[in-house]
């Protein structure tokens, strides 16, 4: 990969690099690139009480889906593709309603402003319903006379200090205050308050869904900010007409309230594929209205670039995955659309603020890579049905075949969806090498819901593109190595997290299982004329066994165990550089997915395939093994008892 640089010297990706060069290939029209069916299927998952909940073909639990049923086929079964709980979504059980002993006098006022601190990393990018200043004014509020205050707006401090509680610096259990703060809000938000919507009401309940998301409660979330939108409606904040004779300061803060729950709300329903609950609304609040935010206010800057991008999101939840199939000029608009987005960013969010040690730069960084994030997790929703359509005709191509057959349309990659494919590639590779950047800038907290659900959403695309390949790609392993290592640092504190990292685990452990099968295969071409009748060699057992890997020259067959390892060039990405200045120039300029070289590299990795598959013989139906994968059922094998 050869992706832009800005002048940090962070790889950037382009929006739509694997789309640039579609124009050449080979003078066809674009109409001739077929559409790519969409191969990821909404799933029915059973919750904590046995109910089946929705999880729609967008989201990663249906592609992790699609990659198992994708495995078992070369692999044959194994703990990555059969699970006692493959039907279960992960959550844990709801907290004690009663409030836990600890005592609010524990907890100091420097404590709470510590907190407060905290919250604000965990949110930024992504909440800004009270400003820092006003959060501490707040705070002050609580300690100098509680009991004058509306218990909406003690509500919202609690929720606060709950978040704050729930996602440290550091992995230290704070969940006693946790538990406190979040337990005592929440009867707040609830005594009443439902009857007489309030602003408060809204933030409380934005506040609870963003708790439960790091709770590993991702229904419960969901469900919040079902309740917070309509609050939201009732208040008219989705309209126009409603901020009329306000006073700038009201302006603003009744859009960043709307704005902070259009952005979670679209974040939440584009990682659970579900259709969100303010996508109907967002187009009666004018782009004018919108236009107002703050310039000089950095905060209100991310919230307006994460709107925006979100936006672009949820279309494509709704709209590509719509339908039975995308087609690549649906693809290109959309990217084109992305790349109109990534001309507008500030270049503030481009780079790393120059001073760390001060907690507002480490808030606006932090903020500008979770935007960032957005922007590549867009990308690869967008593309990752080409990534499907070609590395599925490239696991069909290693199988080998009749040398005398013609390939199948199966086993046919088109080169369009091949460039679509990069560019998916390439955006979970910077997604990846962002987050990592954040963490050697010691940035991330020990608990962050929606970066675990990202990180997860691309490791399985790098995940599933190793296992297509035939050849290791560094960049990718080093980018899927670095994926556990930062899913493994939340684990300590995420169940969610936990559960990733064990999955991408098996999967490691598939994609070997899968290179030392193919390093097996004969490569020298065998005339369908004749066969050997005579060896001094004993015949292979009938059984392929896995045991046969030690035998295998570890250069033949690398580990991924090694990738991203110290010394490892591509384990270096620089300084923490989010977005290109100058993105994508246009989709039919030269060029392939990822930058410069990518496509002369990737014609010359389609040569070797092609060499390889004149070389490669037909083993003949024996070879499938039938006796070993035809033991069903699996599901009473003691595979590893954890949910989706």
């Amino acid at each position: 990969m050869s992706p832009l640089h800005t002048g940090a010297g962070h790889p950037i990706p382009q929006a739509a690099a694997g789309a640039r060069a579609l124009g050449s290939t080979g003078g066809n029209p674009r109409s001739l690139s077929p559409e790519a069916p969409h191969k990821t299927h909404p799933r029915m998952l059973r919750n904590l009480r046995g109910e089946r909940v929705y999880i729609g073909g967008a989201a990663s639990l249906s592609f992790l889906q699609f990659i198992r049923e994708t495995v078992v086929q070369y692999t044959g079964p194994s703990g990555f593709t059969h699970n006692p709980k493959v039907d279960s979504m992960l959550e844990n059980a709801s907290a004690a309603t009663d409030i836990p002993s600890h005592s609010e006098d524990d907890t100091t006022f420097d404590e709470k402003v510590a907190l407060l601190r905290i919250y604000r990393l965990a949110t930024a990018g992504i909440i800004d319903v009270l400003s820092a200043s006003e959060a501490m004014q707040l705070l002050e509020e609580i300690a100098n006379s509680e009991a004058s205050l509306h218990s909406s707006r003690v509500a919202v401090a609690d929720l606060i200090l709950a978040i704050g509680a729930q996602c440290p610096k550091t992995s230290t259990s704070v969940s006693q205050k946790e538990k406190f703060f979040f337990t005592r809000g929440q009867k707040r938000a609830f005594a009443g308050m439902l009857e007489d919507p309030n602003l408060e009401l809204v933030w409380a309940f934005l506040l609870m869904a963003f708790y439960m998301l790091g709770a590993c409660r991702r229904n419960a979330g969901f469900m919040y900010l079902g309740v917070a939108t309509r609050a939201a409606v009732a208040l008219g904040l989705h309209h126009e007409d409603s901020y009329a004779c306000l006073t700038p300061v009201d302006r603003q803060r009744r859009l960043k309230t709307w704005m902070s729950l259009c952005v979670l709300d679209l974040l939440v329903s584009s990682i659970l594929g579900r259709p969100s609950a303010t996508l109907s609304l967002r187009s009666e609040l004018g782009d004018g209205l919108v236009s107002m935010i703050e310039p000089n206010d950095r905060a209100q800057v991310r919230l307006l670039a994460s709107y925006a991008i979100t936006d672009l999101m949820d279309t494509v939840t709704s709209e590509l995955y719509g339908q039975k199939a995308v087609s690549t000029d649906a693809a290109e608009e959309f990217l084109r659309k992305l790349d109109r987005w990534s001309k507008e960013l500030p270049d503030a969010m481009r780079t790393a603020s120059p001073n760390l040690n001060r907690p507002e730069e480490q808030e606006h960084t932090l903020g500008s890579i979770q935007v960032a994030c957005f922007y590549y997790f867009a990308t690869m929703l967008a593309t990752r049905p080409f990534l499907i359509s070609t590395l599925t005709a490239r696991l069909v191509r290693s199988q080998g075949g009749l040398s005398s057959e013609p390939p199948t349309p199966t086993a046919r990659e088109d080169p369009t969806h091949a460039k679509l494919a990069s560019a998916c590639v390439d955006s979970a590779v910077y997604l990846i090498q962002a987050c990592q950047d954040a963490r050697k800038a010691n940035l991330f907290l020990a608990n962050m819901c929606i970066m675990t659900a990202l990180v997860f959403a691309a490791a399985l695309v790098l995940g599933f593109a190793m296992f297509a390949k035939n050849k290791p790609d560094p960049e990718v392993e080093a980018a899927f190595a670095s994926a556990k290592d930062i899913l493994d640092i939340f684990s300590l504190l995420s169940a969610q997290a936990a559960h990733y990292f064990e999955i991408l685990v098996l999967l490691s452990n598939a994609v070997n299982e899968q290179r030392q099968r193919l390093a097996l295969q004969p490569k020298r071409n065998k005339s369908p004329y004749v066969g050997r009748i005579f060896s001094l060699i004993p015949p292979e057992t009938e059984a392929f066994s896995t045991n046969r890997s030690a035998d295998i020259d570890p250069d033949v067959m690398p580990s991924i165990a090694s990738s991203g390892e110290a010394g490892d060039p591509h384990n270096s990405w620089g300084s923490p550089t989010f977005l290109p200045e100058t993105p994508v120039q246009a989709l039919e300029e030269g060029g392939g997915g990822g930058g410069g070289g990518e496509e002369e590299e990737e014609e010359e990795e389609e040569e070797e395939e092609e060499e390889e598959e004149e070389e490669e013989a037909f083993f003949g139906w024996d070879s499938l093994h039938l006796p070993v994968w035809d033991n069903f059922p699996f599901l009473t094998d003691p595979f590893i008892p954890a949910g989706d």
